[in-house]
């Protein structure tokens, strides 16, 4: 789906399109890339359909490295992909939300156990500041995971494309070695993520009501 427009290509007819977007800011200016797969038109000239693949990517060479992936895989390359992390469902819990969302996936990339001990720390003294600064659009994140339109597909479509593993054959091993789920949020990190939401709604409710009182 590309908003509420269902978008469907043969692989084959698709190639990988690098969009540059360059953004200016209060620390100066950055470019941003997004990677696209995009179905030509015979002259070249004209998209017939494209495909979104990534969010904002923050150099060429991790736009490169979605398009390997998609590759390898498109390609039985089972053995070559790193670890898939699935993310399922639409409605997340919302501490998964909060965890997910763009300003904190670097946060949430990796299982709390998995983390070193300096990772950890970094994680206790950045989440704070980061909740309370952009507290406002994180909240706003959470409440577009409730309220957001959910597309909607026809069942024939969704049983065509459910797994059958009579008709489709067993999952090949070195696939789903590979495929794992999204480890739970374990308590540390729990504590840390609604201490700081805490934190930053006590903030700004303080913040909003001292400037009240002002004169302008």
């Amino acid at each position: 789906m590309q908003g509420r427009k269902r978008v469907e290509a043969r692989w084959s007819d698709l190639q990988p399109y690098f969009e540059v977007m360059r953004a200016a800011h209060a620390a100066g200016a950055s470019s941003v890339m997004i990677l696209r797969l995009v179905h030509l038109s015979e002259d070249g000239r004209s998209a017939i359909s494209q495909i979104k693949v990534s969010g904002h990517l923050i150099s060429a060479r991790a736009a490169a490295a979605y398009y390997e992936f998609l590759c390898r895989y498109m390609a039985g390359d089972w053995e070559a992909l790193p670890e898939i992390r699935l993310i399922g469902g639409i409605r997340r819990p919302l501490l998964q939300e909060f965890r997910l969302d763009g300003i904190n996936f670097w946060m949430g990339a990796y299982d709390w156990s998995e983390r070193r001990p300096i990772g950890k720390l970094l994680m206790w003294v950045f989440v704070p500041v980061w909740t309370v600064l952009l507290w406002p659009f994180h909240m706003l994140t959470l409440l577009g995971s409730r309220l957001g339109w959910v597309p909607q597909f026809p069942q024939k479509d969704l049983d065509e494309a459910a797994y059958d593993p009579g008709k489709d054959g067993p999952i090949p091993e070195a696939l789903a070695r590979k495929i794992q789920p999204l480890g739970e949020i374990a308590l540390p990190e729990r504590v840390l993520y609604i201490g700081s939401i805490l934190l930053g709604g006590g903030l700004w409710v303080w913040l909003i009501a001292w400037m009240s009182t002002l004169e302008w």
